[in-house]
């Protein structure tokens, strides 16, 4: 739940985000300056949760449709949470082209996007 501090961090869903601000700046849709290090940060944060058998972990299993917060703050995570490998894949493919489109390099800490 992003507007809950409380509430888990929960892989899928960051890699959708991921995925479509790389899919927006490969497409032109979006600037890749002034996206670009953001969605690498966020790629950052998502293959953190790729453990070392290549598991997704903190991946929420399936959700229905709830009116009640509670029940958000309650689902399960696991790394047999099919639905979570999905956006990974997708996110890493989309990040990978837009790194062979652009050039990004980290400056004092700041990844900006650089020159050739």
């Amino acid at each position: 739940m992003i507007d809950k501090q409380d509430s888990y961090l929960e892989t899928s869903g960051s890699a959708m985000f991921t995925f479509g601000i790389a899919k927006a700046i490969n497409k032109g849709w979006i600037n890749a300056l002034t996206y670009g290090p953001m969605c690498i940060l966020a790629w950052n944060g998502v293959q953190s949760k790729i453990n070392a058998l290549g598991q997704v972990e903190d991946g929420c299993q399936g959700t229905l449709v709830a009116f009640d917060p509670a029940y958000y703050y309650n689902r399960p995570v696991d790394v047999y949470a099919e639905h979570a490998y999905g956006p990974v894949l997708l996110a890493g493919a989309e990040v990978i082209a837009m790194l062979k489109k652009y050039k990004f390099i980290e400056d004092r800490g700041v990844i900006v996007l650089g020159q050739d």
